[in-house]
């Protein structure tokens, strides 16, 4: 873990040393699904948390976006500590998206990491919902009950 150390003077004498260290964390908003080449917004934010326990932004930091565990891209977070970006996978499946900030030894903060499942869906995937299962069964029915006519004639 980062640690960061402020030296204690007493008379103009350096006589210790205080260790501190700082919880990073990081949020990550992904959509649960999308269509196979459609664009995929990630968003988030990272901070820490400060020795009074307020959360403050960590500006100007890079985020690295994995995909499955490989990494895709980086983005630096802006000044209020978020951090947007737009990647595209073009299998479908489902695939675990992850927001990685490393952390910062000089600040002795802490890295962390968040992550979510989407799912890809192909291209023709069609939604079946229960309009079109009445729909169907009512074409079959009506399809079973025109040969029936038929052929008792």
């Amino acid at each position: 873990m980062s640690l960061v150390t402020d030296d204690i003077y007493t008379a103009g004498l350096t006589v210790g040393r205080i260790v501190e260290e700082y919880t990073s964390k990081v949020t990550l908003h992904i959509p649960a699904r999308v269509k196979v080449g459609e664009d995929i917004t990630i968003e988030g934010s990272v901070f820490y948390f400060s020795r009074s326990g307020t959360s403050l932004p960590i500006v100007g930091e890079e985020v690295a976006i994995l995909v499955d565990n490989e990494e895709v891209t980086r983005v630096t977070t802006n000044g209020n500590g978020e951090f947007l970006v737009t990647i595209v996978i073009d299998k479908p499946g489902y695939y675990e998206i992850k927001a990685v900030y490393g952390g910062n030894a000089e600040k002795g903060i802490s890295g962390s990491e968040a992550s979510g499942r989407i799912r890809v869906e192909g291209l023709f995937a069609p939604k079946i919902n229960t309009w079109m299962i009445l729909l169907l069964v009512v074409a079959i029915l009506g399809t079973a009950g025109a040969i029936w006519v038929t052929f008792r004639r």
